[in-house]
């Protein structure tokens, strides 16, 4: 069962987060989100954003702390270069964990988001930037094994031989794809570290390693402290119970987050998969009501948001 320290949500740097109402103050949510119904009486815990002149996906995601593809697969029918004046968009600003930790850094390859689990039981959740098909991030456990401010960059022997015209190291700079913090894991040659492009967070562009915005590398750098535990997961689903309510988190796999990227609309949709079903019945009571129907159309969608997809018995008579 997902943990209540697991059921987190998005936070942008330092923040002030605020409660959402009826969640118990479970969740500490940037920018105000609440339990919003939507026209088919589907609720979903999301904040909302009306599109102004010069905004693209790209800039909004930015502004809101987002990554791009995670805007994209919450807005699949909006233009995301030139989106109408005046249009109302879902910005997907909570997000729950995958699973709970006690203390340490959990990477999320299936969100594309990095959760810092701290020891005074705050988690804060931000967008990322991930390997490339081909180039994927590892998976499983490590640490952070040093830490470095305005780091020099030496390309791998991989990456010069499809880059042959980079030198044998970059020098700290804005020109250094580093960015101006680097944490460095027990994964030779894999770092999170903040990026000279934020245009590549929340994206499949990097070489295997984790990118963020400068300004949320520059934050997590301060928090974290060699030896803090690391673990990265595919796993692109996440569900949670409270107060009353079932929520279930469904996004793209890998294969569709490239989908999103080249904008093809036939891309892989798994559907609802043996996991999604155990995970929904371990973390419901025996009280709750699960709406499979709800639950399906929610693994089918893949829109990055958690929505509920089971209430109690009371809740429901409301």
């Amino acid at each position: 069962m997902i943990t209540r320290r697991a059921f987190t949500a998005l936070a942008l740097s330092a923040a002030a987060l605020a409660v959402v109402p009826g969640l118990s103050g479970l969740l500490g949510i940037a920018g105000g989100a609440s339990v919003a119904h939507a026209a088919d009486g589907e609720e979903r815990l999301v904040t909302t954003y009306t599109v102004k002149k010069g905004d693209t996906l790209h800039t909004i995601a930015q502004e809101k702390g987002l990554g791009f593809l995670e805007m994209r697969a919450a807005n699949p029918d909006v233009e995301p270069w030139l989106p109408e004046v005046g249009r109302e968009i879902i910005v997907p600003s909570v997000h729950i964990a995958p699973k709970g930790m006690e203390k340490g850094v959990l990477i999320s390859l299936g969100a594309m988001r990095l959760f810092h689990f701290r020891e005074d039981g705050t988690v804060n959740s931000y967008p990322i930037g991930i390997g490339a098909e081909g180039l994927e991030t590892p998976t499983g456990e490590t640490k952070i094994v040093r830490k470095k401010k305005n780091p020099n960059w030496y390309p791998t022997e991989n990456i010069r031989k499809r880059k042959p015209h980079l030198p044998a190291m970059v020098p700290a700079g804005p020109d250094n794809p580093l960015g101006t913090r680097a944490m460095y894991l027990g994964w030779p040659a894999y770092l999170i570290h903040g990026t000279n492009l934020p245009e590549g967070v929340g994206r499949r562009v990097s070489s295997g390693c984790i990118r963020m915005y400068p300004w949320d590398v520059e934050s997590v750098f301060e928090k974290v402290d060699v030896g803090l535990p690391v673990e990265s997961l595919t796993k692109r689903h996440s569900v949670a119970y409270d107060d009353g309510r079932l929520w279930l988190e469904v996004h793209p796999t890998l294969d569709g987050w490239n989908a999103l990227e080249a904008r093809d609309e036939d891309r892989p949709r798994p559907g609802l998969t043996q996991d999604i079903i155990n995970d929904v019945v371990a973390a419901a009571p025996e009280s709750i009501r699960i709406n499979w129907e709800a639950v399906e159309k929610v693994a089918l969608e893949e829109r990055g948001y958690p929505v509920a997809v089971g209430q109690a018995a009371q809740t429901a008579a409301r």
